[in-house]
């Protein structure tokens, strides 16, 4: 899978949920996946999520799955890229709290992932809490900063 900007396999945009009772919670479960050779020209060159409100509390969860060989061409995140706040500023709004969203990984394997012009060669998680429930196996990541 190829994206012409970010995202190469999954993108989870979690921006828009105004329609949601606030205090709800959404769970996004990966089990057991094999996510691999996908490329992204800018962020997450397998999965992608961001997040921008305070109203739910989102949790990406990835149990025992394997995210290799995916490339983030001219971005971070050459596997997995999560961020709170909007993708042009450094923070996220004043208003977002960021531990309403988490990233919690359990076991697995990340390898062999690229962010060819930034950072992040496996995983790149900006302005939220990234969880390591069970450490996955980490290796071979290639990251330019």
């Amino acid at each position: 899978n190829t994206a012409g900007t970010s995202a190469g396999a999954i993108c989870l945009n979690m921006r828009e949920l105004t329609s949601l009772v606030e205090g709800s919670e959404i769970n996004i479960n990966f089990e057991g996946v094999n996510i691999h050779d996908n490329t992204a020209a800018q962020d997450g060159g397998a999965v992608m999520m961001t997040y921008d409100n305070s109203k739910v509390d989102v949790n990406l969860n990835i149990n025992s799955c394997t995210i290799n060989n995916n490339n983030a061409t001219a971005g971070n995140g050459g596997g997995i890229y999560c961020q709170v706040g909007p993708i042009s500023g450094d923070d996220p709004s004043p208003n977002v709290d960021v531990t309403k969203c988490k990233v919690n990984l359990n076991g697995g394997t990340i390898s062999n992932n690229h962010a060819n012009a930034a950072c992040g060669g496996g995983v790149y998680v900006k302005n939220l809490p990234i969880y390591f429930l069970s450490a996955p196996q980490i290796s071979t990541f290639l990251a330019k900063k």
